[in-house]
């Protein structure tokens, strides 16, 4: 993206390169924060837990910093007679080398666990065997707790129990693809809409309408915090939001009143325009 930044402008340069990019992320995003999970022992639940609020955290730190900086050497930089783009592109990528390079030199220190078997057709044959189970012993006395415990005859007890935790996560999947659809817009329609608005925030100067998505690492990085040292043990303490599902569907649910303000905000901007 750096280099097709540089004049003259085409359209092949930058096609390729967010290509790139897009698959760069989707192979490391799947296996990043369970390469990290990996290197806990399994008695270190604690521990573990506390490695994904600070890998989160400093994800948030990452993404708040750049979204400040970059615009800043997009716009406040000037080269080939306009804004400064190849700049803006470059910084990221150096330093994506660089963090490229540390990852690499702590190879010998990390534990890695070669995948075994295909862990997708297995879950698949589980619940392909419950569910031939289940019709085989309709009409009869052979009855069980759970659909998927007609599996047991194939599957190890534990296996089906974490399938069962599986299906249950994934009915909490099915509003995702709404909730990406909407939240990736901060990126395109919430910088249009901030482009409508007055940048001013007084001493702190104006922000410029590619610099508001730093809210939202912002925000994590302050509640992060909060909800580790106040909120959850305050809520453990009441009994309430305890399991990590119910703590992900109160989330996605504020989430969801945060999609109907951003709405409201666009409509009041609509309408006095």
């Amino acid at each position: 993206m750096a280099l097709t930044a540089l004049p003259p402008p085409e359209w092949i340069g930058p096609m390729t390169g967010l290509i790139l990019i897009g698959l760069g992320t989707g192979g490391i995003k799947p296996c990043v924060s369970a390469f990290g999970a990996d290197q806990f022992r399994p008695d270190q639940e604690k521990e573990r837990m506390t490695f994904f609020s600070a890998f989160y955290f400093m994800i948030n730190l990452g993404s708040m910093l750049s979204i400040i900086i970059t615009p800043l050497l997009r716009a406040d930089v000037k080269c080939f007679g306009g804004e400064c783009y190849p700049l803006a592109f470059g910084v990221p990528a150096i330093l994506m080398f660089i963090a490229t390079i540390i990852f690499i030199a702590g190879k010998s220190q990390y534990k890695i666990t070669p995948p075994a078997g295909n862990l997708v057709g297995r879950v698949y044959n589980c619940i392909k065997a419950g569910i031939v189970g289940k019709v085989k012993n309709r009409g009869t006395n052979v009855k069980m707790q759970h659909w998927l415990d007609y599996a047991e005859e194939k599957f190890e007890h534990d296996f089906i129990d974490e399938v069962k935790s599986l299906l249950k996560v994934l009915t909490l999947f099915l509003p995702l693809p709404l909730f990406w659809a909407l939240s990736d817009q901060q990126g395109s329609r919430w910088t249009l809409q901030a482009a409508q608005m007055d940048g001013d925030v007084g001493v702190l100067g104006r922000i410029k309408p590619d610099q508001v998505m730093a809210l939202n690492p912002l925000l994590i990085i302050i509640l992060i915090p909060l909800f580790e040292q106040v909120v959850y043990p305050l809520c453990d303490k009441c009994g309430i939001l305890r399991r990590p599902l119910q703590r992900m569907v109160s989330g996605m649910f504020l989430t969801g009143v945060a999609f109907v303000v951003a709405a409201l905000v666009q409509m009041k901007l609509d309408f006095d325009l």
